[in-house]
């Protein structure tokens, strides 16, 4: 009697549940469509039939909101009734539920209607017996308000079903465990749930409505900016940088090789670390001898004077002395001029290209000279014996000589001599010593 006159209440509640819904959100876009997960606590109502003890059990839905009116949700079951005759029984279930809804938002009864597969077992009995579950009934959910990671949307769902579980035939001992028949009956039960609802997700129908924007009555004084680049002058450690120029945060132009001329300027943007250029952001040439300052040892050549790749002619210059180097009186160097770049292969005389390279600018300084003589100095380390050294310092004069007579330099002007390791300019024992006195030096002898 207790299960139909549960099933009578249900049918109910499920009319008035599933009535036509009426319209929840002015804003469709607003409307919730979150999925959702469903824990619930169930007490089963046993057909009399039936040779269970009403049980606690469980069940676990997963949903979505499909629309105003309606939830679909696929569920799963479970309890475990004594049985009369001794021992114990596990009812499993799974199936589809769809939960409608007269009106969500004013009055959240709904309606729920339920189809599951069940499966039956019992403590000791071999088999299992399966069924087809028909679930009719009416719930309610209470509001909760918000909750950590379900925000807005978490409810209390309150469940009565009414539910038809038809059997099939067996002839298992599960059957007559729980039946006390091989099966193939149908019986009615009830079943009481309780638990929670856990939306996924932020609510749309929560989010916030943009508001227009006031218009801004402030009157914003700006301060000054003289040169027009969005840095104030206050901020600015260039306040007269020219239009459209592009700058840095200080509000300057920017200078990619930092020679001190912007970029905007510069006609040589790559200029090396360091070096003295001018307002056009170029190395400088003071004397326009084709040599730059940073590499010129005659800064003041003659002008229109042929000289070498030191920037020194070899008439009428002053060249810059060396750290110890004798001076006359105009502050000059004196001496023989070592001839930088000059190299041979190791243990020959045979000239390197750089060292062709550097020759072929004596020999213009040489041809731009009116009236001299000069020698040419080969000079070796105390690595090896005299004699040694002695005849390699004169072949490799010999072939600075001859070079530069193929480069078209009188050979009445020019006098190879070898010294050997007899005149070194450092000691002989650094490398960088030895280094030092390996050279060919020029030396003017006058007319």
């Amino acid at each position: 009697m207790r299960t139909i006159a549960l099933g009578v209440c249900t049918a109910i509640g499920l009319a008035a549940a599933t009535l036509p819904a009426s319209a929840q959100y002015d804003d469709p876009s607003k409307a919730d469509r979150r999925f959702y997960i469903s824990p619930m606590a169930t007490y089963s109502l046993y057909d009399g039939d039936r040779r269970f003890d009403d049980s606690l059990g469980y069940q676990f839905s997963i949903g979505k909101i499909l629309s105003q009116g309606s939830n679909l949700e696929i569920h799963g079951t479970y309890a475990e009734p004594d049985i009369d005759a001794g021992g114990s029984g596990e009812l499993l279930s799974y199936g589809l539920s769809i939960l409608l809804f007269q009106s969500r938002k004013d009055f959240p009864l709904y309606g729920i209607l339920s189809i599951s597969k069940g499966n039956a077992e019992a403590s000791g009995a071999a088999g299992e017996a399966t069924s087809d579950q028909f679930d009719a009934g009416i719930g309610y959910m209470l509001k909760l308000g918000n909750w950590p990671m379900f925000g807005n949307g978490p409810s209390l769902r309150i469940e009565a079903r009414y539910r038809t579980d038809k059997y099939s035939q067996g002839e298992s001992s599960t059957y007559s465990s729980l039946f006390g028949t091989s099966g193939g009956r149908t019986y009615h039960d009830g079943v009481f749930g309780i638990g929670l609802l856990l939306p996924l997700g932020a609510d749309p129908s929560a989010a916030k409505v943009d508001e227009p924007d006031e218009p801004d009555t402030r009157i914003v004084i700006s301060p000054p900016d003289s040169d027009g680049d969005q840095i104030p002058d206050d901020m600015d450690d260039c306040p007269n940088t020219p239009q459209g120029a592009v700058i840095n945060a200080r509000g300057c132009e920017h200078d990619s090789d930092k020679d001190g001329v912007a970029n905007s300027r510069d006609a040589c943007p790559g200029t090396p670390i360091g070096s003295t250029v001018g307002e056009d952001g170029c190395q400088l040439d003071s004397d326009s001898d084709g040599v730059i300052d940073d590499n010129d040892q005659c800064p003041n050549s003659p002008a229109n004077a042929a000289v070498m790749a030191d920037g020194c002619a070899l008439q009428n210059d002053c060249r810059l002395p060396s750290p110890g180097q004798r001076i006359d009186a105009s502050g000059c160097a004196t001496g023989a001029v070592v001839l930088k770049g000059v190299s041979f292969e190791t243990g020959s005389a045979d000239l390197t290209g750089s060292a062709k390279t550097v020759l072929d600018g004596v020999a213009r300084a040489i041809g731009g000279a009116d009236g001299i003589r000069i020698e040419v100095a080969g000079h070796t380390d105390s690595q090896g014996d005299d004699a040694y050294n002695q005849r390699l310092s004169q072949l490799r004069a010999n072939a600075v000589k001859t070079y530069l007579q193929r480069q078209g330099v009188d050979s009445k002007v020019l006098i190879a001599k070898g010294y050997g390791e007899t005149r070194p300019l450092a000691s002989n024992e650094s490398q960088e010593g030895r280094m030092n006195n390996r050279r060919v030096e020029l030396l003017v002898l006058g007319e």
